[in-house]
């Protein structure tokens, strides 16, 4: 064999290696993950389930948890599986899922959905420290700010609620999002702007009579 060709032999291998080695966790994860088919094929299964809106059963939640203990660092695997815990609405154990995952490493995605989850739990003080930094990234995005404004409200700051409402009012109404106009309802009436508050809740009804809130 060419000396020559040793020579370019053993650079490729040390080349190889040393590429290997520069790697991160994550990519080879997530190599190792797309030539997984099974995998590949549970979930896509799964995402279809979610996309259509059955029902996760615990044998598709320990298929997805099977996958991530695999490719830990794989971020396809994660959120997916993050994705299901909500789908499932299992508060708790999303919130402890994505605390797993140093801040510095969440995605935007992740922080908001932090963010709804402890609104859920009823964590406001927690809802407003996640929030708030992805407010000062995103000023105008409305569900970051109906997300602020929700925890407001139930921490008792009316009036800083209902300014937040306030500056996304016209989507609100465009979208007959009856939730965010119970509260500014609410608001009003507890300032004691009576006019506004029974103009609100009757537009409330108005879109959806079954809202109870709005008739109390």
């Amino acid at each position: 064999m060419p000396e020559n060709f040793v020579n370019i032999s053993k650079f490729l291998l040390i080349f190889l290696f040393a590429f290997a080695s520069c790697q991160t966790q994550t990519e080879k994860d997530t190599i190792l993950l797309k030539q997984d088919a099974q995998a590949n094929a549970e979930l896509s299964r799964v995402n279809q389930m979610m996309a259509s809106g059955q029902y996760l059963m615990k044998k598709d939640m320990d298929a997805l948890q099977q996958i991530r203990e695999k490719y830990p660092h794989a971020p396809v695997a994660r959120q997916i599986l993050q994705a299901a815990l909500i789908k499932r609405e299992d508060w708790q154990t999303a919130a402890d899922f994505i605390n797993q995952v140093p801040d510095s490493e969440r995605t935007y995605e992740e922080k908001k959905n932090l963010a709804n989850i402890y609104l859920k739990l009823g964590r406001y003080e927690d809802t407003l420290q996640t929030v708030k930094p992805l407010r000062g990234q995103h000023p105008a995005n409305a569900e970051l700010i109906s997300t602020e404004s929700s925890a407001l409200f139930y921490l008792g700051k009316y009036e800083e609620a209902g300014q937040l409402l306030d500056q996304i009012w016209n989507e609100i109404v465009g979208a007959k999002r009856t939730d965010e106009m119970t509260m500014r309802g609410m608001i009003y009436f507890y300032a004691k702007d009576y006019p506004k508050a029974v103009e609100t809740l009757n537009k409330v009804i108005e879109f959806n009579p079954n809202n109870v809130a709005a008739y109390n």
